[in-house]
This record gives C-alpha cells, sequence and structure tokens, in this order.
C-alpha cells in the first residue's frame, strides 16, 4: 500500500484547506461590492439579515434577496472552476 505519512497527509488537508481559502477569496472579488459586503456581515461577521441591512441603509429584503444571489453566483463560480487558487 502507499499510504502517506501522517504528516504530509495532515500537510495535505492544510494545502488543501488554504487552495479553499483563495479560490473561496477569489470568488467572493467576483461580486458585486454591496452583495460581497452582506455576505461578509452575515457570514463572517455573524450578524443577521436585519442588523445588516440597518449598517447598510437597506431592506432586509434586499439583504435577503442579496445573500441568495451572492449564494448562487459563488456556488456556480467555484464549481464551475472559473476560479483557480
Amino acid at each position: 500500500t502507499c499510504a502517506l505519512p501522517i504528516s504530509d497527509a495532515r500537510y495535505r488537508s492544510f494545502q488543501l484547506a488554504q487552495e479553499d481559502q483563495i479560490r473561496l477569496q477569489q470568488a467572493l472579488s467576483c461580486l458585486e461590492e454591496k452583495t460581497r459586503d452582506i455576505l461578509e456581515f452575515v457570514f463572517l461577521h455573524d450578524l443577521t439579515q436585519r442588523e445588516t441591512a440597518e449598517r447598510l441603509g437597506l431592506s432586509t429584503v434586499t439583504v435577503s434577496r442579496r445573500i441568495k444571489k451572492g449564494l448562487t453566483v459563488l456556488k456556480t463560480l467555484l464549481h464551475s472552476g472559473d476560479v483557480d487558487p
């Protein structure tokens, strides 16, 4: 069998995580600025949609729609391979 030593397996796992992070950052940069801001507030800063709407001066409906649109675009970009590490 050809099993990787534990240290090599851990390194590969770390490397894959870094590549995923880079791909996600590149995909985020493809979004409209306002949509990117909304996703960052909700998912990185753990704000509610209402808190995000208040901070950005938007309605909660707009925030909700932009989240849905942004996640759809990110999913498309990341699954299509249009974003390289």
